[in-house]
């Protein structure tokens, strides 16, 4: 028997978590342990992905040159810099990883068995019928954009509009 996709949301939601998971304090010195954790997940997210060290640095908003003494294990690099880095590089782990889930593809008609599709169709039929607009929103990672996109693929008349 095939997995169905609430199988597969929950495996997304499991790897989603298990990469974003975050150090325990927000501020002060990271335990050897939480530096080795973080980096080693951030250098295995830029390599599955084939990304440098300057595309992480772009990412989190800091100088390649200090990501790069991060990576080479410079000592110049004072240890409050290491850490902040380091949790920057977990928050952009997180929103990097729920991206690359949103883009993928997954199976043809899934979102009409969550509880809120249904009403989301009714709403958009309407909506579309009217010459109406609406707006969807809500938090990060819950599946609005993939939701909003099978919704205009099964009606011919709607038209999306998103700021990406």
């Amino acid at each position: 028997m095939g997995r169905n996709f609430l199988d597969e949301i929950a495996e997304q939601d499991a790897r989603i978590r298990r990469v974003s998971r975050m150090t325990n304090a927000s501020e002060g010195e990271l335990t050897h342990e939480q530096r080795n954790e973080a980096f080693q997940d951030i250098t295995r997210f830029l390599e599955e992905h084939e990304l440098t060290q300057t595309d992480f640095a772009k990412g989190i908003r800091e100088k390649a040159s200090t990501v790069s003494l991060l990576f080479g294990n410079k000592a110049s690099l004072r240890p409050e810099k290491r850490d902040e880095i380091l949790r920057k590089g977990r928050a952009w782990l997180e929103l990097e990883t729920r991206a690359i889930e949103s883009r993928q593809q997954l199976p043809s008609g899934y979102w009409d068995q969550t509880k809120v599709a249904p009403r989301l169709m009714a709403i958009a039929r309407r909506l579309t019928e009217r010459a109406d607009c609406g707006v969807v929103w809500g938090p990060a990672g819950i599946g609005k954009t993939t939701i909003v996109k099978a919704i205009r693929a099964e009606l011919p008349n709607a038209i999306l509009v998103s700021p990406s």
